[in-house]
């Protein structure tokens, strides 16, 4: 994203802001976590965050049993979507995204 900077000065603020704009649009949210035991992914939990509250929104999320946050990602998603299954890899994942497309289809 730095790299860009040099080209276009607003490119992180148009990166986010077609990041908000589609996520808003999506009839299905999709969210991963990969195994890691440092990286926290604090934009990707807020993004998160949002399309759990939206409870208009179909929302699947897997995270890796390996991720650092993935305890608190089923814990807050256990109080603000009850019963959405966290995904523990990601086949698992993308097999739930489409059982969701082919319901909404």
């Amino acid at each position: 994203m730095r790299e860009l900077a040099r080209f276009n000065p607003n490119a992180e603020q148009d990166h986010v802001s077609w990041e908000y704009r589609h996520l808003r649009r999506a009839e299905i949210r999709l969210f991963w976590f990969p195994a890691s035991p440092t990286s926290h992914q604090p934009i990707a939990l807020y993004e998160l965050g949002m399309a759990a509250a939206d409870q208009d929104a179909d929302l699947i999320v897997g995270a890796d049993v390996d991720d650092v946050r993935r305890t608190n990602v089923v814990a807050q998603l256990s109080h603000a979507r009850p019963g959405l299954r966290v995904h523990a890899t990601l086949d698992d994942t993308i097999a739930a995204c489409r059982n969701a497309v082919h319901t909404i289809r």
